[in-house]
């Protein structure tokens, strides 16, 4: 995998070797770099080798076209067919190469033939025509600009905000949807000169100028039938596998993210009897803290998280983060726009390097989307299409397998039956009030007019939320910040959840077949039989008990210091555009010290980046 960059002028003027956006790439880590260059285009790629005998070279001139891309195919010998190349030639082939091959063959439509998490850019020199495009799902980012004919471009942000031939501006909008996790223009980001391009997109320079286009979108409409419920769980068992298994095509160390949940545990089982074949073994990483820090709780998660490590025999290594070491990770996280939550992932980012673990699989994505829990479309979907006896039947069945409580039951049924204009008016879930009440009164007439373009938190069937979670950015704001992150540490994040024929394959389900028998998530549990120990396998909830312990913990010592860090932004002009002093102030004698952080981190980084 890699990090590329390029800027192009079309208009008649010479590029010189772009050193501000490359000195903003210094901390990212590497094992070749390489570019490419012309009067008027300049490309840059730094590659990190998965595999010590790559064949990639980047940028790739072949045929009067040039290439840079950050790209991890999984149908290498079905494209290989496809372009007449030799099965023996194969393992000499690059994934640039397939691509490069893949866009003279089909053209703009070539993403639709790939399988796998890239980002891409082809340069015809000879025409000045660029074509840049992003995978499905959006595993890999890819940002721009294109200011007074220059287009420039990056898989990082920092770089083009560095390089940006105008001063940047904060894209008010975005921030206050970012603070209040609330959706937002999918191709918008914290500056309004800098550009995402969305998943599952292309965008092509030419005559006409600047376009981009979806290639590809989430199709529910055809309905896969199976003869048996075993049939449908079989079909799952396969290709879940078959995700994991193409996700460790390396000779580094593959680690893995491991909870008590579903999905993490299903990927570190699999991903360990894949390596097994290869003689090698996966290394799981928790966000709990070790079992002998902290006193042991009545279904403890870490008894689960050991029990898996147990049957494959594997290790696990827990988190263990000092209060102190935790505030200084928040401090460093104001440099990165987000949320400055999940720090003990930082912490084991180092963790990773020494390990040489240079791909993580994560199952995180699975709930709203793979296994799929269906908490906010499931049971109104079931009174509208199969009845109100089949409603209180699975009511009553969850009830039976304590998977809800009669009141979020109701909740569940009730608020995706609410008319629009009652629902965007009075119960739009997104928009959280404590963090609303800590704006800027003057711009909090922008959330309110954005609400009513917002969409349904709450659906009224399966389908309609799966596609919303692909579609709105929900799953990309985590993914692009722990892309961004895992580049300074030479690290990949690999989702198997995310796999496109996963995704394929779920949304092609009839809807009862995701829950069985009272229990949500009935198909995936099922699909687990034999692979996951049954304790995980019909593990009700992922209650992280001892993670919850130290995080509350964490926040009553973080409210002795919050003061002197808000006091720290309180003057800058960025806190004093977007939070209300009085209402953060206020705050500050509450139990809910996580908001203060996210006043911290933001006003601290919008200071930084916008003075």
């Amino acid at each position: 995998m890699s990090v590329i960059y390029g800027i192009i002028h079309t208009r008649e003027e010479s590029v010189e070797e772009p050193e501000i956006l490359r000195k903003t790439l210094d901390g990212v880590c590497f094992d070749r770099e390489a570019v490419w260059q012309d009067t008027r285009a300049y490309f840059g790629v730094l590659l990190r080798q998965l595999i010590q005998n790559d064949a990639e070279q980047a940028p790739l001139q072949d045929g009067g076209l040039i290439i840079c891309a950050d790209a991890r195919l999984d149908n290498r010998e079905e494209l290989a067919e496809q372009l007449d190349v030799a099965h023996e030639q194969l393992p000499g082939v690059s994934d640039s190469s397939l691509i490069l091959q893949a866009y003279r063959m089909w053209g703009e439509d070539s993403p639709n033939h790939l399988l796998g998490d890239f980002a891409y850019a082809i340069y015809d020199p000879n025409t000045g025509h660029l074509f840049c495009a992003r995978d499905h799902i959006g595993i890999r980012p890819l940002y721009y600009f294109w200011i007074n004919g220059t287009f420039c471009f990056c898989t990082l942000r920092e770089p083009l905000m560095a390089a940006c031939p105008v001063p940047p501006t904060p894209n008010d909008t975005f921030i206050i949807a970012s603070f209040i996790r609330a959706n937002a223009e999918i191709s918008h980001t914290v500056a309004n000169e800098i550009k995402r391009l969305p998943a599952a997109h292309s965008l092509t320079i030419g005559a006409t100028g600047l376009t981009t286009r979806r290639y590809w979108q989430p199709d529910s409409s055809t309905t896969l039938r199976l003869s048996s419920h075993e049939e449908y769980a079989q079909a799952m068992r396969e290709v879940f596998s078959q995700a994991v298994a193409c996700r460790t095509r390396t000779d580094r160390r593959v680690g893995t993210h491991l909870s008590s949940g579903l999905d993490s545990g299903s990927i570190t089982v699999l991903a360990a009897r894949e390596l097994r074949k290869q003689g090698k073994k996966p290394l799981a990483f928790s966000w709990s803290p070790a079992p002998e820090s902290t006193a042991q709780k009545i279904g403890d998660e870490r008894d689960l998280i050991l029990e898996v490590c147990r049957q494959e025999d594997i290790e696990c290594i827990f988190s263990n983060l000092a209060h102190d070491e935790s505030l200084q990770m928040i401090r460093d996280a104001g440099h990165i726009w987000g949320d400055p939550y999940f720090f003990e992932e930082n912490k084991h980012l180092s963790s990773y390097k020494k390990s040489d673990c240079r791909i993580i699989l994560s199952g995180w994505g699975g709930d709203e989307l793979t296994s799929f829990s269906g908490h906010r479309s499931y049971l109104a979907d079931t009174l509208l299409n199969r009845g109100l006896i089949r409603l209180l039947t699975e009511i009553f069945q969850m009830r039976k397998n304590r998977c809800c409580s009669l009141r979020s039951s109701a909740r569940e049924v009730l608020h995706p039956l609410i008319p629009d204009f009652l629902y965007f008016r009075f119960f739009n879930l997104p928009v959280i009030n404590d963090s609303e009440l800590l704006m800027n009164p003057a711009l909090a007439g922008i959330v309110h007019a954005e609400k009513n373009k917002s969409s349904r938190w709450f659906q009224r069937d399966v389908k309609a939320e799966q596609r919303q979670y692909l579609t709105e950015g929900f799953l990309l704001q985590r993914i692009e910040s722990w892309a961004e992150r895992g580049e300074m540490h030479g690290v990949n994040y690999l989702y198997p959840v995310f796999d496109k024929r996963v995704i394929e394959f779920v949304l092609s389900l009839p809807t009862e077949q995701l829950f069985r028998n009272g229990w949500r998530r009935g198909l995936f549990r099922n699909a687990m039989q034999g692979i996951l120990p049954g304790s995980v396998q019909w593990n009700r909830s992922k209650g992280e008990n001892a993670l919850g312990e130290v995080g509350r913990a964490f926040q009553a010592f973080f409210k002795t210091k919050v003061a002197d860090y808000i006091r720290e932004v309180e003057n800058t002009p960025s806190f004093q555009r977007y939070f209300e002093s009085g209402a953060v102030k206020k705050m500050m004698s509450s139990p809910k010290a996580f908001h203060l952080i996210r006043v911290y981190n933001y006003a601290k980084f919008l200071h930084r980046t916008f003075p």
